[in-house]
């Protein structure tokens, strides 16, 4: 049996009201059709979920849900109008065994957007925790992409419903569709990209080994030969910045390594490193990451330390002067490093570039350790403070101008736990008011909560917490 239903399709946008209301009260500021649309209700959904935009009639069947302006079939592909952040569109119902939908296959071009998740559900709703992420890549032309969902969560059963949503998308993202569908094997052109790039520490020690690591995924249905992935630095490193890629089946992904060294450095300015994708000589990829450089603590340099039986923070003098900071514990009778600091804050006034702050000099002034600002017309200080018993550094700052201005950013230094160290391998993560992450969950992640409330950054101005954000690993607490 067969029904037609029509669906008024409307977009309404809220804001907060500023006028005196309690939290959670809003008003409408706009309202407005987007269109009316014509659903086929069947009891008999389709086994076969595959759909191709080249005709409107596979358009029409998918629902725009939420941060979507309009989606209209043109020039034989799907047009979504994104007027947000997190644009979702739902696929029509169908019923299919998720031991014969392994793959997600979908040929999309998208601009200005890196990610974006597919949901599945095999009942009413779409919860958080059934959706899984995948990489795009975002140069406006069109890829196809298989995404292996057998180890996604919750993907098991019968699947009745899909949505495509893309993640943490701008004003000037452009989304197109060709197609979608779901299958047991992957389909369509092999296809490389650059799923991870990552250099083994945020702050690294100059004559000493880095690692660096860029993972190559075949996202296409075949498979491809004789890709090369090359290291572009502004610096040398070292020899041997290209590795080739002989073959590469589909789904396959391969992780090529590089162990490299950083020379001492003269200015402050972290060095951004390219990972480049090449195929037939053409680069058809590209990932970015950045470091900053610092000579190693040594005894024989002016290095400042500021210590105690059970903690030690040590500031190494580089030749553009203090601000990485090394923070070491007392464990099994030695110094263990577990955390590090990029620089000592950043300033920022209005209408200009954040300046990242660093200092010329340090002295030892009532037992704190001070650290001089100067920075055009800006002076200041910050002061680390240690007593002899206690594993806890305290830290202040000041800072004036000599003539009216506008600060729009002073902060202190950010803590990297695990950077140098362990890494990511954290066991706990406290973050009181925010989150409380078990080993393997990542913090502001997807398991509870969609885009963009997942992204918690601070907790809510009502919410009564202390600030004790930190990271356990191994028995060790830093934060």
């Amino acid at each position: 049996m067969t029904d037609v239903t029509l669906a008024v399709v409307i977009l309404m946008t809220f804001s907060v009201c500023s006028f005196g209301y309690a939290d959670g009260v809003l008003q409408m500021v706009k309202i407005r059709d987007v269109d009316i649309v014509e659903r086929d209700v069947t009891d008999n959904p389709p086994t076969k979920p595959d759909y191709d935009f080249s005709t409107p009639d596979a358009a029409q069947l998918w629902t725009p849900y939420q941060d979507m302006e309009s989606m209209s079939q043109e020039n034989g592909v799907l047009k979504v109008g994104v007027a947000g952040k997190a644009p979702v569109m739902i696929s029509p119902p169908f019923e299919i065994d998720a031991n014969n939908a392994r793959f997600l296959t979908l040929q999309t071009s998208v601009t200005n957007c890196f990610r974006a998740e597919v949901w599945y559900t095999t009942g009413s709703g779409f919860a958080p925790p059934n959706r899984h992420g995948f990489q795009l890549i975002p140069d406006g032309r069109f890829h196809t992409y298989n995404i292996d969902l057998s180890q996604a969560r919750g993907y098991d059963g019968t699947i009745i419903r899909l949505a495509l949503a893309l993640v943490d998308a701008g004003q000037e993202t452009q989304w197109l569709l060709r197609s979608v569908g779901l299958a047991s094997t992957p389909s369509g052109p092999g296809e490389a990209m650059i799923t991870s790039f990552e250099i083994g520490s945020a702050v690294v020690m100059a004559g000493e080994v880095t690692k660096i690591y860029c993972e190559v995924t075949n996202v296409g249905g075949t498979f491809i030969e004789q890709a090369e992935v090359e290291l572009v630095c502004p610096v040398k490193i070292g020899r041997n910045r290209r590795q080739s890629i002989a073959f590469l089946d589909a789904s396959q992904s391969i992780i090529c390594e590089w162990n490299v060294v950083f020379p001492e450095r003269e200015i402050p300015e972290p060095v951004t490193i390219e990972a480049r994708l090449l195929a037939g000589g053409k680069v058809i990829g590209v990932q970015s990451a950045s470091v900053v450089v610092s000579v190693p603590p040594s005894r024989r340099r002016a290095d400042l330390t500021l210590e105690n039986q059970r903690v030690k923070l040590v500031f190494p003098q580089n030749a553009y002067g203090y601000g990485v900071g090394l923070l070491y514990v007392r464990h099994a009778g030695g110094w263990l490093l577990v955390a590090s600091m990029k620089n000592l804050g950043t300033l920022s006034v209005a209408d200009r570039e954040v300046h990242t702050i660093y200092s010329r000099s340090g002295m030892f002034i009532g037992g704190k350790l001070v650290l001089p600002i100067h920075h055009q017309r800006w002076n200041g200080r910050i002061s680390f403070a240690l007593s002899p018993e206690t594993p806890f550094i305290e830290v202040s700052s000041s800072i004036s101008c000599s003539e009216e201005a506008e600060l729009t950013c002073f902060s202190l230094p950010d803590l990297l736990v695990g950077d140098g160290a362990f890494g990511k391998d954290r066991d706990i993560g406290v973050f009181p008011g925010l989150e409380y992450l078990l080993p393997g969950e990542r913090s502001s992640g997807l398991d509870f909560c969609a885009v963009p409330v997942n992204n918690r950054l601070v907790p809510h101005p009502n919410k009564v917490t202390i600030p004790l954000m930190s990271i356990i690993h191994d028995g060790v607490m830093a934060g």
